[in-house]
Formats: C-alpha cells, structure tokens, sequence
C-alpha cells in the first residue's frame, strides 16, 4: 500500500539471465525431493522474473512499476563459498567480471531514468530491454506463483 500511496513508485528486481532455461518445479517450489544449487538458483531467477511481472500487471495504472535485472558477472563475493579446489577458476573469472560500479548501472538506470517512468514489466541487462522468454508471459504461470507466494507469506498489495 505505501508504494501506491508514494506514487509514482518503481519497484526494481534483481533477477538472473538463467530464468531463461530454468523450469518451475510446481510440485516442489523448495525443491526438498532433488535439490542442486544450479537447479535452485535457476529456478529463483525465473521466480523473480515471474513475480515481477504479475505485480507489474497487478499493478498497472497505479503510478507504480516494477521492472527486473540481470546485473550480469560482477566482481562480488558470491563464488566466495565455491569449493577451494575451485578457486583458481573463480581468480580466472573474476578478471572477466564488471566491477560492482559498472554491474549497477542497470538498477540505478531502472530506479532513476526518467524516460522509464512509465516502463513496466521488463526484463533488462546492460540498461537495455531485452525479449521477454516465452515462458515469463504466461499469466497463469504468473498468477501461479503469486499464489504461491502469497499462500505461503500471507502477503497482500
């Protein structure tokens, strides 16, 4: 309520490219029956990138907008828990990585451009509007999963 009330509002969601060859496991959103780390962080990606966009549509007209992002490879601390053998491929890596500076340009961009005020509902990276995936535009999917969410944390807008 206090986004519609502070309008016009952005809601910015940190996403992950990955949401594009990930699958939803309806039957096991916490994936208690076979979980793996890539499956997981895959199938957050599409989550977020699915929940965006049903608020986006929930919240049209509202002044409010919520948008998603992939930051793309930063130089962060998120391969800091690989395994030790791994390290020398995450040194390799990290030479390939955005700073930390360069991977918020895309929410800063998102949160601030004033030509985005309307914009709403879109998947960017590298302050760029990229093709939504088939599988993110489905509202059933969409309204799905907001159910879940809601189901689960009592949340309401």
């Amino acid at each position: 309520p206090r986004l519609k009330l502070s309008a016009p509002s952005r809601i910015v969601m940190i996403s992950g490219n990955t949401h594009r060859r990930a699958k939803m496991y309806w039957d096991d959103l916490e994936l208690r029956e076979n979980y793996s780390v890539l499956k997981a962080g895959s199938q957050a990606a599409l989550a977020k990138v699915l929940w965006t966009f049903a608020i986006a549509r929930e919240l049209e007209g509202t002044g409010v907008t919520a948008n998603t992002f992939c930051p793309a490879f930063v130089q962060s601390g998120l391969l800091r828990d690989f395994p030790k053998w791994a390290a020398p491929v995450v040194r390799v890596a990290h030479r390939f990585a955005q700073t930390p500076k360069d991977g918020a340009r895309t929410p800063v961009w998102l949160a601030t451009d004033e030509e985005l005020s309307a914009m709403t509902g879109r998947f960017c990276r590298h302050s760029q509007v990229q093709p939504s995936a088939t599988k993110v535009t489905s509202v059933e999917d969409q309204d799905r999963l907001l159910s879940a969410v809601r189901g689960r944390l009592s949340l309401g807008f």
